[in-house]
């Protein structure tokens, strides 16, 4: 039996690595999984430069532009990575037949009207990152209208796992483990985990739903929150240390003070729901460091 086509792009990324490590676990394998790294192949921001993309059935975009903060320094670039690139790649997919794409979204509520965050939660971005995501949704639905492909905004909210860029939450308190104090911003918000090894069983999960012309937005949580504090004293009870620690109680403009996302969706689409508790996603995050 021909194996759908797949395409990842991103792959080289956080999340992408670690769902390309599980669909090559798979077995008996359920894609024929192609990938864009956007490093050594083409540039998504030129569309000649698509042509060269294998013909696929599926497409799951994870490139571009990556955080609130990045993009505030590269914005020109990062508008361009993230928009432009996509509907670059919409373009392409819909010239090619494509018959389900999967986009990686997020940021796109603001700060929570009610709690948990359900999809019918209002969208209100509340910088130029999230701005951006919710647009490339706008895209995605206007093919799905279009095209008749099926569309998946899969909204993530905050992801953690081995591999992680060093700048954001956990790996800031992971690296200093091991020294005497330990200084972080703000003790109070509270935050959402989800593991990245249950990420990629939703993504994975997303390909499987059937085809049809339909545009969704599912949300990617736990449907739990924990505080910055919670989560240091969690973290450094199970490296065994006790570091003083410094909050600078410092909090941004756009500060979400907490967020909690409503899985329902998910788990009734999808036949998904998280396995990996913080206390396991994190023990072996918190060896690696002090062993």
């Amino acid at each position: 039996m021909t194996l759908p086509r797949l395409l990842i792009t991103g792959a080289r990324g956080f999340l992408g690595s670690h769902l390309l490590q599980h669909l090559r676990q798979q077995s008996p394998p359920l894609f024929d999984v192609h990938v864009h790294t956007g490093r050594q192949q083409s540039d998504l921001c030129q569309p000649e430069a698509l042509d060269a993309l294998p013909a696929v059935d599926m497409v799951v975009h994870l490139a571009g532009a990556s955080g609130p903060w990045y993009f505030e320094q590269h914005a020109a670039q990062s508008w361009q990575q993230n928009l432009t690139a996509t509907l670059n790649l919409l373009n392409w997919a819909a010239v090619n037949k494509v018959k389900h794409f999967v986009l990686a979204s997020t940021y796109v509520y603001g700060t929570p009207r009610f709690l948990p965050v359900n999809e019918e939660h209002p969208v209100q971005p509340q910088h130029a990152y999230a701005c951006s995501k919710y647009l490339c949704e706008q895209l995605l639905q206007q093919f799905v209208r279009d095209t008749g492909m099926r569309g998946t905004a899969l909204r993530i909210f905050n992801v953690y796992g081995s591999g992680q860029g060093t700048h954001m939450l956990i790996p800031t308190i992971l690296r200093q483990l091991t020294k005497s104090a330990m200084t972080l911003r703000d003790a109070l918000p509270r935050r959402d985990f989800l593991h990245v090894d249950d990420l990629s069983r939703a993504f994975i999960a997303s390909l499987q739903l059937p085809a049809a012309s339909v545009f969704e937005a599912i949300n990617l949580a736990s449907g739990q929150s924990i505080s910055v504090a919670e989560l240091v004293d969690l973290i450094t009870e199970l490296a065994g240390v006790a570091p003083e620690i410094c909050y600078l109680q410092q909090s941004r403009a756009s500060e979400v003070l907490d967020v909690v996302g409503d899985i329902s969706k998910a788990r009734r689409l999808l036949q998904w729901r998280p396995r990996i508790s913080m206390q396991q996603g994190l023990q072996d995050l918190v060896q690696a460091v002090v062993s």
